[in-house]
């Protein structure tokens, strides 16, 4: 009478490393998750902001700028040896919702 012995299946060991492992990854992977998710939403919260400082620099532009109160300013621009002084005017936009700044530039005429 011969006995065949034939193990199947995995052992204990095996086991608890196997489910080690993956709880590592499955941690690596959950981290790089939400870290896409803030960068996601830092990102939307500066497209907002952009949009708020195009649309205050097209009211500007297209003359209603009673929502807008630009500031006069003037800014030199160097050239090697020659500058030039270039007037113009400020355009803010402000973001509360993501504390967004931006400060535009429109110049009056450019020389």
């Amino acid at each position: 009478m011969k006995i065949i012995n034939k193990k199947k299946g995995f052992t204990l060991i095996e086991l608890i490393i196997s489910m080690a492992l993956l709880s590592i990854l499955l941690i690596i992977f959950a981290d790089l998750f939400m870290f896409s998710v803030n960068l996601l939403g830092k990102s939307s919260k500066g497209k907002i902001g952009n949009m708020n400082a195009a649309s205050k620099i097209e009211l500007f532009t297209a003359g209603s700028s009673s929502d807008v109160t630009p500031t006069s300013g003037s800014f030199n621009i160097k050239f090697g040896s020659s500058s030039v002084n270039v007037n113009g005017n400020y355009i803010p936009a402000t973001d509360s919702g993501s504390r967004v700044n931006y400060k535009s530039f429109i110049p009056n005429d450019i020389p």
